[in-house]
């Protein structure tokens, strides 16, 4: 036999296996599975490198928070493969269909907490889908702009269903080793070890551990702590007279309007100018906080006077429910001065009930984007109409009813257009800079046209934010506030012969309530300790001020002078958490406040003084 005939053999092999390889590696490319772990792969590749680009630009560190996720992300993709080779465990069809329909359902659940966290910078969370779940016009009205702003969006998910569709029906199994399964729960354990904790971990996070993360503020008081709750034994309150003074006040609540916009306030970003000069001659706060994280609990704070303490009732969905009946308001106090009072948005009222909560806490009247002023006008995050078309419409409503009465106005208007995702009303673009210097022009030409009227004859603008804006605390805000950056705002007083004061005295949004009972009404007005009044001027520091934070949503931190105290909301075990312990009086305080007691003066031993 020839040498050649003896090779043709191991030609023919060498051939064969060629064609098998480039065979397997075809049908790889091809398989269902592999493009629906491409798929996820692919989300948390993106997810790591945004978390490395905004560790780079926010914290000055190179890539760390995509370093320190990589543990998450290891951890989420061990369980996805370990739920798809338990479900090839099995020969029959159903186990495998369950298998692959959570492996879908774990890619849907990181799509949606990944567009989130990159449109609105919040996760998806349990208790919050069951919150929004009735928000479907708001829903509807988000992923349409979504779609509207980022067309490529509506065709990957196209692409995503193709992709289910095929793993869901794709006949072809292969029984795999219960070693793989035993060996991903495994690094599934080990990982958890090498865990990091810091500020960020909200960020962090995979979507598993963010949408089912135990949401402790919500746990009911047992019927036993009930009926003896802690006696509160906070220090002395105090007791002074109203002043009786009758201005017009338009509160403007700017959407995440936040330190670090402002040159004046911070000397970061100079994104505000108009805001700046208009602060530099008016009274500026230089150490005032948000009491919450979000919109609905700026509200709360600002005009119930209490901080947005969840108050643990098992039939209350959101804090707007839980703060149905506050043992105090804002337009109810007014309505016994005789104020008129106006609640002005471009927002959805109907969203979370918002515009019945107004109604039911006194507000006379209370208006929205159905507004028949807004008809016809171009529509932004949320369905709502510009700054600039509130601003007009805030004036036209002001005008006439300064012309119907002689009896004061309180007019608060919330914005709505510097909401995240950010998008410019001028150019359309999106851009944080870009929308907060269109906002901020938006302000000066209301003030200036406040101005031309005559209103600050007799009036006053108050302006500040209704929550720092939902973005992780750069390095510069860390070191210059520490955590409380998370809690900090600007806020000016505008009005004549105000002559650039600043205020460094710390206050805080439940402080509005307080200050106004005592410059507008007339006789004794008792405070609790940790209640202040800073209007007309300051007359009392809060002892404490109580903030929220998103990275740690189930927790309240106590800022008491240069002492900072963590309480963890818990029901009964609610109690001080990390190192530094508080007085005992701060949790019993914090127990009031969530038994709907407000900030109540000790009389007996103020009327003992």
């Amino acid at each position: 036999m020839s040498k050649i005939e003896s090779a043709m053999p191991q030609v023919l092999v060498r051939n064969k296996n060629a064609k098998a390889t480039a065979g397997h590696r075809k049908a790889l490319w091809r398989s269902p599975t592999f493009h629906i772990f491409f798929v996820l792969v692919g989300m948390s590749v993106f997810r790591v490198s945004s978390l490395a680009l905004a560790s780079r630009d926010l914290l000055d560190c190179a890539g760390c928070l995509g370093k320190q996720s990589l543990v998450f992300e290891t951890r989420f993709l061990f369980i996805a493969a370990s739920l798809h080779l338990l479900g090839n465990l099995f020969a029959s069809k159903v186990p495998r269909l369950i298998a692959r329909l959570l492996v879908c359902s774990l890619l849907l659940l990181y799509a949606a907490d990944l567009v989130l966290l990159k449109e609105l910078h919040v996760r998806l969370n349990l208790q919050e889908v069951i919150q929004f779940s009735g928000e479907h016009a708001a829903i509807s009205g988000f992923l349409m702009q979504l779609a509207r702003n980022a067309p490529i969006l509506a065709v990957l998910a196209i692409v995503f269903g193709i992709i289910f569709l095929r793993y869901l029906g794709c006949r072809h199994w292969q029984k795999q080793s219960p070693m793989f399964a035993l060996v991903g729960g495994g690094c599934v354990v080990v990982a958890g070890f090498a865990e990091p904790v810091n500020y960020h971990l909200y960020y962090l996070q995979n979507p598993i551990e963010a949408f089912f993360q135990t949401a402790t503020r919500s746990k009911p008081y047992t019927p036993a702590f009930k009926e003896h709750p802690p006696v509160n034994t906070r220090a002395d309150g105090v007791c002074m007279e109203g002043m009786g003074s009758r201005p017009n006040i338009i509160l403007v609540v700017v959407e995440s309007l936040s330190m670090y916009h402002s040159k004046l306030f911070s000397g970061m970003n100079d994104w505000t100018p108009e805001f700046d000069a208009l602060s530099k001659n008016g009274r500026r706060f230089s150490n005032f906080y948000a009491n919450g994280v979000t919109t609905e609990q700026g509200l709360v704070s600002l005009l119930t006077g209490e901080p947005p303490i969840e108050k643990g009732w098992e039939d209350a969905n959101n804090i707007f429910e839980q703060f149905r009946q506050p043992s105090q308001s804002i337009p109810r106090m007014l309505k016994t001065l005789d104020y008129r009072t106006v609640f002005l948005t471009t927002g959805d009222l109907g969203f979370l009930d918002k515009g019945a909560w107004l109604s039911d806490i006194g507000f006379s009247f209370v208006e929205g984007h159905d507004a028949p002023y807004y008809k016809g006008m171009k529509r932004f995050q949320f369905e709502a109409a510009t700054d600039d078309a509130l601003y007009g419409r805030s004036l036209r409503r002001l005008a006439n009813m300064q012309a119907s009465s002689t009896a004061p106005v309180f007019m608060m208007l919330e914005t709505v257009t510097t909401h995240a995702p950010y998008i410019d009303p001028v150019s359309g673009n999106i851009s944080q800079e870009s929308v907060f210097r269109y906002a901020d022009h938006a302000l000066g030409d209301f003030v200036r046209s406040l101005e031309s009227r005559g209103f600050f004859n007799n009036g006053y603008v108050l302006v500040m934010g209704d929550h720092r804006a939902m973005t992780p605390a750069s390095a510069q805000e860390l070191s210059a506030y520490g955590d409380r950056a998370y809690a900090r705002l600007p806020f000016s007083i505008i009005g004549n012969k105000l002559n650039g004061e600043i205020e460094q005295a710390s206050f805080s949004q439940t402080d509005l309530l307080p200050s106004l009972r005592h410059w507008l009404g007339a006789g004794s007005q008792c405070l609790g300790s940790d209640q202040g009044v800073f209007l007309p001027k300051t007359e009392k520091t809060p002892a404490c001020i109580f903030t929220r934070r998103s990275y740690a949503q189930n927790n309240v931190y106590a800022q008491c002078g240069s002492d900072d105290y963590a309480i963890q909301l818990d029901g009964d075990d609610t109690r001080f958490v990390g190192t530094t312990p508080g007085p005992a009086s701060l949790l019993q305080e914090v127990h009031a406040l969530r038994f709907n007691q407000g900030f109540r003066p000790d009389i007996a031993q103020i009327n003992g003084h």
